[in-house]
């Protein structure tokens, strides 16, 4: 699975939420929990991903073109989303 990015989103995101996207696109070597992001009309399907980082569940956002999975953002998962990640999952959070 091949992954892109626009590197001065990359550099933002970093800065922002402290994950980079080669660093978040680590997350789909193991399972994740996907879905489509249909919050908003974005002119493209996006999915909306989460798996384990460092121990910790993230959040990417991306879509697909072509055969590229064109990252657009990820950071760290909030309460809620995490929660939703474990029961995915069949575990319970790791506390």
């Amino acid at each position: 699975m091949r992954f892109a990015w626009d590197a001065k989103k990359d550099r933002l995101n970093r800065a922002k939420h402290r994950v980079s996207f080669a660093e978040a696109s680590r997350i789909f070597e193991d399972y994740t929990y996907e879905h489509v992001d249909d919050r908003e009309d974005y002119g493209e399907e996006r999915i909306f991903a989460m798996g384990l980082l460092r121990d910790r569940v993230i959040v990417v956002i991306y879509v697909e073109r072509d055969d590229e999975r064109r990252i657009i953002s990820a950071r760290k998962a909030k309460h809620h989303e995490e929660e939703i990640f474990w029961q995915a999952k069949g575990l319970k959070p790791p506390r």
